[in-house]
């Protein structure tokens, strides 16, 4: 199915709760990051600010959290080059099937300097949602200082063809051992 008439290949649809409890190194995309909440035992769903560098928004009844964690073993600190991996759950909460067409991220350093990311789909794919379906992705973003701040939107489309975005709420990027104030 694909909201807007043309056969699209399916990505992989998680129903909510369905995730595997025994899962816990999951391969994110593209690289040897490993997910954050698979790999220390924790979920978004049980998950403390304070524990971590979350977010969580709901648009139109599009539910976007995002957990994020440094990257020690991939940051080079002394050529001034810090990685973070963050992973992105979006569940439709809605009656409606939606597609995700494009994301806008908007990038923040320490230093201010701001860096806006724009292009299709997410890790290569435009997932469509059913009421009810997740879909689940891991990614990275380097930056040249030890904190920073990531919050963007996804493009979405609806069943009739309405388009609209969907908040990705700020989340702080940091190395564990710096302080943000």
């Amino acid at each position: 199915m694909s909201v807007r008439g043309k056969p699209r290949r399916q990505p992989k649809l998680t129903q909510l709760g369905a995730e595997p409890h025994g899962a816990r190194r999951q391969l994110c995309f593209a690289a040897s990051f490993w997910s954050y909440s698979n790999c220390y035992g924790l979920s978004m769903a049980n998950l403390r600010p304070e524990l971590a560098p979350m977010s969580d928004a709901v648009t139109n009844s599009i539910r976007v959290e995002v957990l994020a964690r440094h990257s020690p073993e991939n940051s080079r600190p002394l050529l001034g080059e810090w990685v973070f991996q963050y992973t992105v759950r979006i569940t439709n909460q809605g009656t409606e099937t939606v597609q995700l067409l494009s994301r806008h991220w908007i990038i923040t350093d320490a230093l201010e300097h701001v860096e806006e990311v724009r292009g299709p789909g997410v890790i290569g794919e435009q997932p469509v949602l059913a009421p009810g379906e997740s879909f689940k992705y891991s990614s990275w973003c380097p930056l040249k200082t030890p904190v920073g701040m990531m919050h963007g939107t996804y493009q979405m489309i609806d069943d009739r063809n309405e388009h609209f975005d969907v908040e990705i709420a700020p989340f702080v990027l940091a190395e564990p051992q710096t302080r943000v104030n």
